[in-house]
């Protein structure tokens, strides 16, 4: 009755942007705008210094600036308590390229900490960043924790995502970090101190090209599982836990310049995933001697090529491209089921999940895509906002875009669900370099 309800009436319909900004005021302008060069990749709304007021964490990102560029740092602007702001002058300087900020009692003493997210090293994507545990005085002032702390969690990799949640019931809050090239990675709260327990907890290596995490109960049992948003099953890539993805990073050339070669497997040997003409212009010197004409290069496996440096170089590893979700057994142990086809069309950077249909189960909605490609690559721009209807104990029900109403053309980089002030609520998609966009729920 509601897959016939809904044909005939679209779960969601797309609101005119225009109208729906109208209904927003516009504030702290000039605070805001002082900053506007930084590239904001992530923000957060959590009380810092304990007043009752909900205060604005700004990240900054981006692989343009490096060293100690001023658009680096992030920001925290604390609230007045009516709505204005003002720019902390004590929060640490982090020169660095980051991803996300994840706030948390960390130390059970009553205050919020933070995790921030180390994206890339800008100009040498593949060696891992630094990562940081912020630890808050209880009024505002943060200060970096020394890495003994959570032993592996500073230089884990290339982090896209965190998120904290108590997953084994002992009253201290857990961390949970994913990234490219790196597993779903669990940290263990023990008494303040974080300490990595994936092989304990994930029933595989789930290493991938994970571009997000959400935590919900999907299957209705009381506790929380993992949404895990990945590259997605609809490329010319592929990858398996006897036949992982791998990628080659070095200075092959020894130009001062970090190299990277992504290698595919082929009847159980590996070569490199693009071909002569691409890698010649970033390797001249490894190729177009060596190499005279296209078939002596395509014969040739990656370790043909690279000879004896591909034994030190550093190799990373992906044994998953598919989007997931990790169900908990309640004990903090999880297991892998992968989400259906249609969530696999696209790479997928955000879940919004929410009883869209009013059954008492919990729906969701996927989206992504991703155009920064090679032509060779192609667009990964086949999302248009899947819907998934929960079917109970965590199965879904993909809903035809005709059905759900939904038309997500871009790259979607996160969604919320908004309530106004009339109770009706709104979702708001936000897109890479583009406006929000609003839809209203049916």
């Amino acid at each position: 009755m509601i897959a016939a309800w809904s044909t005939l009436f679209p779960l969601f319909n797309a609101s005119r942007t225009s109208v729906l900004e109208r209904n927003f005021i516009s504030t702290n302008e000039s605070l805001f705008a002082a900053d506007a060069l930084c590239e904001d990749v992530n923000a957060v709304f959590f009380d810092a210094n304990k007043d009752g007021f909900t205060d604005l964490l700004v990240v900054s990102g981006g692989n343009e600036a490096g060293g100690k560029s001023t658009l680096l740092p992030d920001r925290l602007y604390i609230n007045n308590g009516k709505g204005g702001f003002h720019k902390s002058t004590t929060f640490p300087s982090v020169y660095e390229n980051k991803s996300v900020a994840a706030p948390a009692d960390i130390d059970n003493d009553g205050d919020l900490d933070l995790f921030i997210g180390g994206r890339v090293v800008v100009g040498s994507y593949g060696a891992a960043p630094n990562s940081y545990l912020l630890i808050n005085d209880g009024k505002g002032n943060f200060t970096i924790a020394d890495s003994h702390l959570a032993p592996g969690l500073q230089n884990i990799g290339m982090v896209t995502d965190a998120a904290w949640e108590d997953l084994d019931n002992d009253g201290w809050i857990d961390l949970i970090v994913a990234g490219e090239w790196i597993p779903i990675t669990f940290f263990k709260n023990v008494h303040g101190h974080l300490n990595n327990t994936t092989k304990k907890v994930a029933d595989k290596n789930l290493t991938g090209w994970w571009n997000c995490i959400k935590l919900v109960d999907i299957d209705g049992d009381g506790d929380k599982d993992i949404l895990a948003g990945n590259l997605g099953e609809n490329s010319k890539l592929s990858a398996s836990s006897q036949f992982p993805l791998k990628m080659y990073v070095s200075d092959i050339d020894k130009n001062g310049i970090t190299d990277q070669l992504l290698a595919v497997e082929n009847q159980g040997h590996y070569y490199t995933f693009l071909g002569k003409e691409e890698i010649e212009k970033q390797l001249p010197s490894l190729v177009r001697k060596r190499y005279s004409n296209y078939t002596a290069f395509a014969s040739q496996t990656i370790e043909g090529i690279l000879g004896a440096s591909a034994t030190t170089m550093r190799i990373l590893n992906a044994a998953t491209l598919s989007s997931i979700v990790l169900i908990n057994n309640g004990k903090g142990k999880f297991s892998e089921r992968k989400l259906p086809k249609e969530a696999q069309w696209f790479p997928v950077y955000s879940f919004l999940p929410g009883d869209f249909n009013n059954d008492g189960i919990t729906d969701l909605i996927c989206s992504g895509n991703f155009s920064g490609v090679l032509p060779y690559e192609g667009k990964y721009d086949t999302g248009y906002g899947t819907l998934l209807l929960g079917t109970g104990k965590g199965a879904f029900r993909p809903v035809a875009p005709l059905e759900s109403g939904l038309r997500l053309t871009g790259e979607v980089r996160d969604s919320k669900i908004i309530k106004r002030a009339d109770g009706k609520k709104i979702i708001a998609f936000a897109f890479n370099n583009n406006k929000v966009r609003f839809y209203t729920i049916n």
